[in-house]
């Protein structure tokens, strides 16, 4: 019931900024001249097109804040389960995740601002960052669940001792313990036959 509020009250408040930004602003197709040039009979027109409109700024920072309120968000919920073991919550790897996304903005809206107008730099750079920060949480995300589908669980341990970090770190100690206590007494055992 609470993921459910986490995960739908971002998306409305997305869609609802976008759908305003629509209604009230909608983007517009416009194509500037940067160069007009003979050459012979022919003429040579230099151009690029974008997409723009008036308040497009105050609608970006309104989504990057929400963006950025959500990593803080989830940062802190991270914090408030890190007792659960990392086989059932990501918490190390959504932090390495939310800070490989924070350093690919710092490091590419810097570069998409200084290509300018150059519409190849600027689809290069835009298909970049979206790469990156897609694929990094991807990675982030599934790479560690494969793991652990393949490692399966350690001996001596049920599901239900693998939760909490502290029932998972006492169950492998009371089966370690079990199996000395077996060896050892497997040894003796041995040592008493033969004796």
């Amino acid at each position: 019931k609470n993921m459910i509020k986490i995960i739908v009250i971002p998306l409305l408040l997305d869609l609802i900024i976008v759908v305003t930004w629509t209604i009230i602003d909608p983007l517009e197709y416009v194509r500037e001249i940067e160069s007009i040039a003979m050459d012979g009979n022919v003429q040579i027109v230099e151009s690029y097109g974008q997409c723009n409109s008036q308040q497009q700024n105050w609608f970006i920072l309104t989504l990057a804040l929400i963006h950025f309120a959500l990593m803080v968000g989830t940062n802190i919920i991270l914090f408030n389960i890190r007792e659960v073991t990392s086989r059932y919550q990501e918490r190390i790897y959504v932090t390495l995740a939310c800070a490989f996304v924070a350093q690919v903005l710092v490091v590419g809206l810097p570069i998409l601002f200084a290509v300018g107008t150059s519409t190849e730099a600027v689809y290069l750079v835009l298909s970049a960052i979206v790469f990156l920060n897609d694929f990094a949480i991807l990675c982030f995300i599934f790479i560690p669940k494969m793991r652990h589908q393949q490692e399966g669980l350690p001996e001596g341990v049920n599901t239900a001792q693998s939760i909490l970090s502290a029932d998972m770190k006492k169950a492998e100690t009371a089966y370690e313990v079990k199996r000395r206590s077996m060896a050892y007494s497997s040894m003796h055992s041995t040592h008493s036959t033969n004796d």
